[in-house]
């Protein structure tokens, strides 16, 4: 072979080679994004904050249909037993899989406060000064109360009553929980309510000597924990005064009520517990709550079990007062002891994860588990 052409083989040779493992390098790559588009679940590579880490669920839809905007006050948040949540704002609003929003249920907006979901999958929710059931049929049935209607300021509180024609007071009533019994309990201005087969059994009054100083918290500062503790705030009746944990107050199973159990400070922060503001609070599937507080160094998520305050979560102030990420455009899970954006002002616990929402454009997911 001349050398002229055996050169060119060689070249060509080359060339080929080159080819076939650029080939290859483009079958590896599309492989390799293939694969990655499969393990993003088409969901942007989203992933699932771990213990102690915090990562955005989801941003709200400013210019969306009504109940996509969380930056105002949530009516109501929960988990369900399959890991679902559900937001109660301009009716009812399910977080799907895919992090996007389905419109279960609008209108009902007027004096809506609280949402619990059952274990059979139905959510119970406070509307209009009654106690309603969204069942798995999409029906909306009355449990307990007379919508529209509420009882005089003089009338007597009975121990036991009906629950459907029942007059509750002047403030929206709200679900908080279920007792280990299966009992529903509902928070109803001055009053705690036990609701089960058909009957509202009064659980906790505020004494008549304590109405000028003190009065209850509405939803969402209260809860209910696996052992049946209800947990509700007992605020001052000034109301430029904040409650704070130390006004947080457990009312047993046998009717007797105490100051929860504090310790004197908390590992990771300075000051006292006891005078957090209170936003918030939810059961934590156990024998304890979770916060969401706050003072003037930032906003915080504190454990309360067995007389002990764990630290959370917490998003610290510049100096001037401002959070690093306003907009909180997390990429990726974070520590969610450093949180560069605000901690919602609403929270619910179930399946191993806290869920946050309300006066922010976004909902913030906390792993515990």
């Amino acid at each position: 072979m001349p050398a002229s052409d055996a050169s060119a083989s060689v070249s060509a040779t080359r060339d080929a080679g080159r080819a076939r493992r650029g080939l290859l390098l483009l079958a590896a790559v599309s492989l390799l994004a293939g694969a990655t588009a499969c393990d993003d679940g088409g969901d942007g590579g989203w992933k699932a904050p771990g213990k102690g880490q915090a990562a955005v669920l989801l941003h709200d839809e400013p210019s969306g249909p009504p109940g996509r905007q969380f930056d105002g006050d949530l009516d109501g948040l929960t988990i369900a037993s399959d890991g679902t949540a559900y937001v109660l704002l301009d009716g009812i609003q399910r977080i799907k899989g895919d992090r996007t929003m389905e419109s279960l249920r609008t209108n009902l907006t007027d004096n809506s406060s609280g949402l619990v979901a059952l274990p059979d999958g139905s959510l119970i929710f406070g509307r209009d000064h009654a106690i309603q059931k969204y069942d798995r049929d999409q029906q909306v049935s009355v449990l307990a109360g007379d919508p529209g209607k509420v009882r005089s300021t003089t009338a007597p509180v009975p121990k036991s009553t009906s629950a459907v024609g029942f007059r509750f007071g002047d403030n929206a009533v709200a679900p908080i929980g279920v007792r280990p019994d299966g009992s529903l309990i509902v928070l109803d201005g001055d009053v705690v309510w036990s609701l089960a087969k058909g009957r509202l059994t009064r659980v906790y009054e505020v004494p008549a000597a304590d109405r000028k100083s003190r009065g209850l918290e509405s939803h969402p500062t209260a809860a209910v924990d696996h052992n049946g503790i209800v947990y509700v705030v007992s605020r001052p009746a000034d109301s430029t005064e904040y409650s704070r944990i130390a006004d947080i107050m457990a009312i047993h199973t046998d009717g007797t009520s105490a100051p929860v159990a504090l310790p004197r400070s908390v590992v990771g922060m300075k000051g006292r517990p006891a005078d957090l503001k209170v936003s918030a609070l939810t059961a934590d599937g156990a024998d304890g709550i979770y916060v969401d507080t706050a003072d003037h160094n930032g906003t915080y998520v504190l454990h309360l079990h067995g007389g002990r305050a764990d630290l959370v979560a917490r998003a610290a102030y510049d100096a001037h007062g401002n959070y690093r990420d306003a907009n909180c455009d997390l990429k990726h899970p974070v520590d969610a002891k450093k949180l560069p954006c605000g901690l919602p002002s609403s929270i619910t616990y179930g399946e191993g994860k806290l869920l946050l929402g309300g006066n922010e454009h976004y909902l913030l997911q906390i792993g515990t588990k």
